[in-house]
């Protein structure tokens, strides 16, 4: 049986991610992801104007709300049909979308919805952070649980820089709980992202970067990029939500990687 690279790639990012739910790809549950390459003109998908396209095969006539990815902006679009791209060895599914009532806006991702939903864009230092001794706390159990961690079989190399971590959390959030973001020692350019709560650690992701945190309604998102800077030619996103306890990954797609 001849099984598509990209459905490979796409089973081995999976493997990288403790997850409380089942992820799904962009189209398939609620975000939408922007079909933005950058590697060469395609005239069905242009890069701006009132036709674009999102990645995946969504359903014709679905209402989008488009989430700013410069200001806490949204603007309704409508799905129109989809296609399959030459990617590759395999094809691709996207998405055309009219944005004739913003077709300059800028944005990375979308959501299923036909009613505006509040929608903020975060900064990173605007989160709460811990006093100073909880955060040496943190870092100590996390540094000494890695051990543990690397013996589970990631495919990214998993190494914390000596330097200090990034911690913060969401409102949504339970006490003492917070997400950790570390450099990789291992892939410079790379971080290493954990749930720490309860003297508990739970990895998040050994090798990405963080795209955009926001907030829907009253649930907190993180938009994470991965991309493979160990030869292995895979990338791709995923958005995990922080509920009260643990975090869900909604959406997770690698489907264009090489």
């Amino acid at each position: 049986m001849n099984i598509s690279p990209r459905l490979l790639i796409l089973a081995f990012a999976l493997l990288a991610l403790q997850v409380f739910a089942e992820p799904v790809g962009s189209g398939v549950g609620s975000f939408v992801l922007r079909f933005g390459y950058d590697g060469g003109k395609l005239e069905k998908c242009p890069r701006s104007g009132a036709i674009q396209c999102v990645l995946g095969a969504v359903q014709s006539k679905e209402a989008l709300l488009l989430l700013g990815s410069q200001s806490s902006a949204t603007c309704f679009a409508s799905t129109n049909h989809g296609f399959e791209l030459d990617w590759g060895s395999d094809s691709l599914p996207v998405t055309t979308i009219d944005t004739k009532d913003c077709p300059e806006f800028r944005f990375e991702l979308a959501v299923k919805s036909k009613a505006k939903i509040p929608y903020r864009l975060l900064k990173q230092e605007s989160l709460q952070s811990p006093p100073s001794e909880i955060q040496r706390e943190i870092e100590s159990t996390i540094r000494s649980t890695i051990p543990t961690i690397e013996s589970s079989g990631f495919e990214h190399p998993l190494g914390l820089a000596p330097v200090k971590p990034k911690i913060f959390r969401f409102p949504s959030m339970e006490r003492d709980s917070y997400i950790a973001v570390f450099e990789n020692s291992e892939t410079p350019g790379d971080q290493v992202h954990f749930l720490y709560t309860h003297r508990t650690v739970k990895l998040i992701h050994p090798a990405a970067s963080i795209s955009s945190i926001f907030s829907l309604g009253n649930k907190y998102f993180i938009h994470y990029k991965f991309t493979c800077r160990i030869g292995c030619g895979d990338g791709g996103d995923f958005i995990v939500q922080f509920p009260q306890s643990g975090f869900l990954v909604e959406m997770s797609d690698a489907s264009m990687s090489i």
